[in-house]
């Protein structure tokens, strides 16, 4: 497996939970890009500490993070690696800072994270995957930006196009939510999560070449309280990776049934992909991309 050079602001998929960061325990990486909000340990963390006897309190990370003296009293932000340098004036009372707002509200285009190559398709092992191959990042604040991984886009081809849904249209998991057109024919897309809609990609009028993982984004959606039920039916970490790797095989096995599977070194090009005709491409897609 090799591993793509290029990283994110906050170092890949190296997250550590903020209660690691507060020192309250010792390994814990955050799957929900820092939106505790959503997090069934943060919540269990925060019960055991109120449960336990007094002189056996579990300190909270603001707790802890505010026995910090001068310098060493970092925003919560540089700690979650989101920016290099700063300093918290507020004490950790981050519901009523400025700055911490502004940081949430911030949704620009998505930064390139860490990718490794499977079976010659790009994956992003901090990125949730739904099965039909949507990807789903928690950002700051809970939001989640979607779009469709680097399978998708090859299998798709260059010549797609979108019927994003409206800002404000509500979705839920597993139902169909936008349409995409490849290869002549038009494709329902199922939502990987639960949520409103409140913000869709312009760019996505022609997509052409736009990176799967960050400009090619096609919505935001505004979670509901289903998130942490929605994400734990989604793929990984490792989990993704043996998934991509079964859908490498299964593409294989459909396009050129008997050709040696991923673990024995076959890959479909994105060349092969691009020469099909509409009706072969069509079929493609239907077997190996929605039809999953």
């Amino acid at each position: 497996m090799n591993e793509t050079t290029r990283e994110n602001k906050t170092g890949g998929d190296d997250q550590r939970c903020i209660w690691m960061a507060a020192g309250v325990i010792n390994y814990k990486l955050c799957p929900y890009n820092f939106a505790c909000g959503l997090c069934a340990f943060d919540k269990a963390m925060k019960e055991t500490g109120r449960k336990t006897q007094p002189q056996m309190r579990r300190v909270p990370w603001t707790e802890r993070l505010r026995e910090l003296t001068g310098p060493e009293k970092y925003c919560r932000h540089m700690l979650q690696g989101l920016v290099s340098y700063k300093l918290c004036p507020h004490n950790y009372e981050c519901g009523t800072c400025t700055y911490d707002q502004m940081i949430q509200d911030t949704v620009g285009d998505a930064a390139l994270p860490r990718l490794v190559e499977v079976a010659g398709f790009r994956v992003a092992p901090s990125y949730h995957f739904h099965r039909k191959h949507s990807w789903v990042t928690v950002e700051y604040g809970g939001r989640c930006r979607i779009g469709f991984d680097d399978f998708a886009a090859q299998v798709l081809g260059q010549d797609r196009s979108f019927e994003l849904p409206r800002v404000g249209q509500k979705v839920r998991q597993d139902e169909a939510f936008m349409q995409v057109r490849a290869a002549d024919r038009e494709f329902a897309v199922e939502a990987p999560v639960d949520g409103v809609v409140t913000a869709v990609n312009p760019l996505q009028s022609d997509p052409g070449e736009l990176e799967p993982y960050s400009d090619g984004w096609v919505v935001f959606v505004e979670p509901t309280v289903k998130m942490p039920g929605n994400l734990k039916k989604l793929y990984y970490g490792e989990k993704t990776m043996e998934w991509m790797t079964h859908s490498a095989d299964r593409l294989i096995e459909t396009l050129t049934p008997g050709a040696p599977l991923s673990a024995d070194g076959g890959v479909i090009s994105r060349e092969a992909l691009d020469q099909l005709p509409a009706v072969r491409r069509a079929s493609l897609i239907e077997t190996v991309l929605f039809g999953a």
